[in-house]
């Protein structure tokens, strides 16, 4: 689990959390003799980089910040599912997801948000 039974922080991960907030995280948890963050949760692939090899590489060469990546394939973008619209009875029609339907092919296979 990642809270302890005596209620201390074990790990601290962060999702989508810009660089300038980890790094600030890093800072207060040093001053305090807290837990550093030790993960962030970015969403990456060909579509969505720069956080991942700009933004936070500072971060992994400075701290040490270990990385988990989610949507490799862009939410389903990547794998041609779009090409002919947003097939009904999928993910895309859930309130959190409409997010997907933005994102789409155009036939010269470049993302169009």
């Amino acid at each position: 689990p990642a809270v302890r039974p005596r209620r201390t922080a074990a790990h601290l991960r962060t999702s989508e959390w810009p660089a300038s907030e980890i790094k600030k995280a890093f800072e207060i948890a040093y001053k305090f003799n807290l837990t550093p963050p030790s993960m962030e949760q970015p969403e990456y692939n060909m579509f969505d980089r720069k956080k991942m090899e700009v933004d936070y590489v500072p971060l992994f060469e400075e701290y040490g910040l270990g990385t988990t990546t989610w949507s490799p394939l862009a939410s389903g973008v990547l794998t041609g599912k779009y090409m002919n619209g947003v097939p009904s009875g999928t993910r895309t029609e859930i309130g959190n997801f409409k997010f997907i339907s933005k994102k789409r092919y155009s036939r010269s296979s470049r993302c169009i948000n």
